[in-house]
């Protein structure tokens, strides 16, 4: 009974992991997107035929790539063994057609000198040494060479084995201008019966024949063949990896030749020389090991092999260049099939890019049927999510079109809600303190009378502006001004009340110093006490005004007056005809030193000057359209000077614009200033 329990409860278990996974599948198999589902069967069933040719292709493209690599493997080892037969026999004939000499028999010093340096003309990596039987040196080529003493000679085994009659061979550290070398040795002897024969007498001495390791390749002409041999003909790729076990570099290609005992010569690279010097029993012990196993076997032709060493695996073709000398030549399957996995990877990249563009092609074809529900459920979870400011586009008038309406009102109301909230940061009633400061810095009661009416206005952005106008009258002089500091809000206000102090406090102790008999002496000199001080204490704040400053007198006909970097000041004249007046100097604030002047420009009873700030022509209609400068001058073309006052052409210009403005957000602070010379 416990046994069946126990299996009632796998089968339970077993039956509930099924259920989940069928679950999660299905999941993944029908997303809740429409798109989303359609892209999943697309990439399900493309993307499978795609992977499928992928892996077809890659087998068939290595066993073409690997093929072609064994191919151009064979032709390097039987280049470099056709070469390397032909110098081995070349340099083996030079040295027995030499050592056959009667300068070289005799064992002439002066006469074998002056025949090696003869020699070197025709060979000029090659150098020669002669040597007596008791190990003595009789003459060498003109290299500086320190030689070995008779008794050093005498022991060695190549030097040996040439007295006995022997040709010998041998590879020697530091035996030529202190670098390694080949040497080539063989038996000199003294007669040369024809009949006899060469070798029956015996051996007076020993001639070598040597070449240093570096100059192998341009003896033998290997050089001219190494680019071609081991580049495969591609010119535009960079220098050759050489394998070189020592030096853990495991991929590449690599050409040696190794005797029938062992040695090593390395012909074309130089990477690995220093394997050269090392006895074939210590070779043994390092990772060349099977390729010279491969080398120093019976039947060395072979027609590729492949070892595996520390898990990399190389293609080894093995030919014979004598009978005790044969090439290797191997290569890392990773280099060699380099250019193919570079290949498929490219053809992967087209295909999955193949894969994307359709993809994306039948998700822009879907969006034509799922956007407008898509588009109204992002529109819900970002308001969701806190962000109200969306508006969705719509020209639809069925349920859809309501539906994106009735967002679009969320929207909206949400948004003024936040905004109401923004404002409400700073309490009312700092606000209501904050505002009242600023609102004293305005003139109330402007100095009108019979000789001049003065209206003016000033309508913030925020609750707190940073605009200003100002007039006061002096004896029978009228001062007017109007300003506009950058930005808006808080801070623009803070400094607005910083520039109006300032130019109070300058004008009047300039006008108390030099009067009205100096008044563009005391206009002049009130902008650039005020521009220097704020440019020179307050640069870091980055704050500056605009401002335009007059002075009027109904003695003159004309008025004095300083345009700071202004909006353009425009007076109306009965004539219709309207004159503009240009910035006599920069913004305010910004340049310390700035230069400044005051200028005259005609105001006669009936005209009428008209000043403004940028939030007038900047006014923005619900759909963001400027009022603009344009729109002004049109405006005030319309007005006659003759029958219009002050405060009509104040009250005509703010009705157009707010009717243009049409319940928008204010752009900008708004100030105007209307003076009308009676």
């Amino acid at each position: 009974m416990k046994i069946v329990k126990n299996f009632s409860i796998c089968r339970e278990e077993s039956k509930r992991y099924a259920l989940k996974t069928l679950e999660f599948l299905s999941n993944i198999l029908t997303p809740k997107s429409l798109r989303i589902q359609l892209l999943v069967y697309l990439w399900l069933g493309v993307g499978g035929t795609l992977v499928a040719e992928s892996i077809i292709s890659a087998r068939i493209e290595k066993a073409e790539a690997t093929e072609s690599a064994l191919r151009h493997l064979s032709n390097i080892a039987s280049s470099i063994s056709l070469i390397s037969k032909e110098w081995t026999t070349n340099f083996s004939q030079t040295l027995s057609v030499l050592s056959t000499s009667p300068p070289i028999r005799s064992l002439n010093r002066a006469e074998s000198s002056l025949l090696f340096n003869k020699l070197k003309l025709v060979f000029p990596y090659r150098h020669w040494r002669l040597w007596d039987k008791q190990g003595n040196l009789v003459a060498s080529s003109a290299i500086s060479i320190t030689p070995d003493s008779s008794a050093l000679m005498r022991n060695r085994k190549y030097f040996i084995d040439a007295i006995n009659g022997k040709d010998s061979i041998s590879i020697r550290p530091h035996c030529l201008m202190n670098k390694p070398c080949f040497i080539l040795n063989k038996p000199v002897h003294a007669n040369y019966p024809a009949l006899t024969g060469f070798h029956r007498s015996k051996p007076i001495g020993v001639i070598s024949s040597v070449v240093t390791l570096d100059d192998i390749e341009k003896n033998s002409n290997l050089d001219y063949y190494q680019d071609g041999l081991i580049l495969h003909g591609n010119e535009n790729v960079s220098p050759p990896i050489v394998t070189s076990f020592q030096n853990k570099i495991y991929m590449g290609t690599e050409v040696f030749i190794v005797s029938s005992t062992g040695h090593l010569i390395f012909p074309i690279s130089k990477i690995n020389d220093s394997l050269s010097l090392k006895k074939p029993s210590e070779l043994m012990k390092t990772m060349w090991a099977p390729f010279i196993r491969l080398g120093i076997q019976k039947k060395p032709d072979t027609n590729g092999e492949e070892v595996v060493i520390s898990g990399h695996k190389y293609f080894v073709f093995t030919r014979r260049v004598s009978p005790t000398w044969n090439v290797v030549a191997l290569t890392n399957t990773t280099t060699a099939l380099k250019e193919m996995d570079a290949e498929m990877a490219l053809k992967d990249v087209f295909r999955i890019l193949g894969l994307l563009i359709i993809s994306a092609i039948t998700y822009f074809i879907a969006g034509r049927f799922t956007d407008p529900l898509n588009t109204a459920t992002n529109a819900i979870k970002k308001l969701s999510l806190g962000k109200f400011d969306l508006a969705i586009r719509t020209t639809r008038r069925d349920e859809i079109g309501d539906l994106f309406t009735n967002i679009n009102s969320l929207s909206s109301n949400l948004i003024r809600l936040i905004k109401q909230e923004k404002e409400s940061v700073v309490t009312q009633s700092q606000v209501k303190t904050a505002k009242k400061i600023h609102e004293d810095f305005i003139v109330k009661l402007l100095p009108n009378d019979t000789h001049i009416e003065i209206a003016a206005t000033f309508l913030p952005a925020y609750e707190l502006g940073a605009d200003w106008y100002d007039a006061l009258q002096i004896g029978d002089i009228t001062f007017f001004l109007i300003a506009d500091v950058c930005d808006k809000g808080i801070p623009s206000a803070l400094f607005m009340s910083v520039f109006r102090s300032l130019v109070r406090f300058a004008f009047e102790d300039e006008y108390a110093e030099h009067g009205a008999e100096k008044i563009e002496t005391v206009l002049l000199n009130t902008v650039s006490r005020v521009n220097n001080y704020i440019a020179n204490t307050h640069s870091h704040s980055a704050m500056f005004a605009t401002m335009f400053m007059a002075a009027y007198s109904p003695k003159e006909d004309h008025i004095h007056y300083v345009s700071a970097g202004h909006e353009k000041i425009i007076i109306i004249k009965p004539s219709h005809i309207n004159s503009m007046l240009d910035t006599t100097g920069p913004i305010v604030g910004i340049f310390p030193e700035a230069i400044y002047s005051v200028e005259q420009a005609s105001f006669q009873p009936g005209d009428i000057l008209f000043g403004y700030s940028d939030g007038l022509v900047d006014a923005r209609s619900p759909e963001g359209k400027a009022w603009g400068f344009k729109m002004l001058k049109d405006s005030l073309l319309d007005i006659d000077p003759n029958i219009t006052s002050a405060d009509q052409v104040m009250n005509q210009i703010l009705e157009k614009v707010e009717r243009h403005r049409d319940g928008a957000e204010r752009f900008d602070d708004l100030t105007l200033l209307v003076i009308k010379s009676l």
